[in-house]
């Protein structure tokens, strides 16, 4: 019994331990926001244009909105960063040289998409 115990706490302890690790490892980073509806026409959510292009939505989101052109649209009780068709050509050029970029059929997103 006592045996049982003391594994029951050692779990505990590295769980903690592992969850404590997680919190000090470096300064926060941004985490893409959780989408639950629907963009507006002609508009992506910016983290789903990064996960579509596999960009780490820091990147991004470091150039939004200056170099990438985009607006933060409120659903609900938050601001979403999206881009248009000008934002995701923003995008293209200035992400497409990082290694980890990937191509989608629609690059390199003409602004003109739209019209």
């Amino acid at each position: 019994m006592l045996e049982q115990e003391m594994n029951e706490l050692r779990a505990r302890v590295a769980t903690l331990e592992s969850q404590l690790q997680g919190l000090q490892t470096g300064p926060m980073k941004r985490v893409p926001p959780e989408t639950d509806t629907a963009a507006p026409e002609g508009f992506i959510y910016l983290s789903d244009f990064c996960t579509q292009h596999f960009i780490p939505y820091q990147a991004a989101a470091d150039l939004f909105p200056h170099m990438i052109r985009g607006q933060k649209i409120k659903i609900g009780r938050r601001l979403y960063p999206m881009i248009g068709p000008k934002g995701r050509h923003d995008f293209y050029m200035q992400l497409h040289t990082r290694p980890d970029f990937r191509a989608c059929d629609a690059c390199p997103h003409l602004a003109e998409e739209s019209l």
